[in-house]
């Protein structure tokens, strides 16, 4: 169990430091590109493609970071008047339908990226092979539902192990 916790912990790390950089690197060639625009008047197009592969990968990876922190957006209308375990009952309920959105995501995402990959389609500016910006969708997703899972096994091991009012 301690080897779980420590590859989750050098995975999380390492998830947070590439979006960190994604989002550096992004706004360098943003900025760039803005320089070679308007004082140059020479604005290449591999940047700009660069920085919007990198933005869709900072945006789908920043998926399953914000299920890392409990800061999906959710409607509390129901559960702001919930407490203990029906509160609980309902979260796992939420998370449950997540993971079969997640599942439906990493199947046809992972089916279109093959197809993008087999037809070797590449950026017009950058020569990035296409497949690896769609390759955001499914990965991201199916490391969200991997922190879904874990936190529906926390949210099980609280109900049997707190009473009704304090389970969570």
């Amino acid at each position: 169990m301690k080897t779980l916790k420590k590859l989750k912990l050098g995975y999380d790390k390492f998830e947070e430091g590439v979006v960190i950089g994604f989002l550096c690197i992004t706004t360098l060639l943003i900025f760039y590109q803005v320089v070679m625009r308007y004082v140059f008047n020479n604005s290449p197009a591999w940047s700009e493609e660069i920085a919007r592969f990198m933005f869709v990968w900072e945006s789908w990876l920043g998926v399953s970071l914000t299920q890392k922190y409990g800061k999906h957006i959710k409607i509390e209308m129901l559960t702001g008047k919930l407490h203990g375990r029906k509160l609980a009952c309902v979260n796992i309920a939420g998370d449950v339908v997540t993971i079969i959105i997640c599942i439906i995501l990493v199947k046809y995402g992972f089916e279109i990226t093959n197809v993008i990959f087999n037809m070797n389609q590449t950026s017009s500016g950058a020569h990035i092979p296409l497949g690896l910006v769609y390759l955001a969708c499914p990965l991201s997703c199916g490391l969200m539902g991997l922190r879904l899972l874990g936190d529906i096994k926390t949210q099980l091991n609280n109900l049997k192990h707190k009473p009704e009012e304090e389970a969570v």
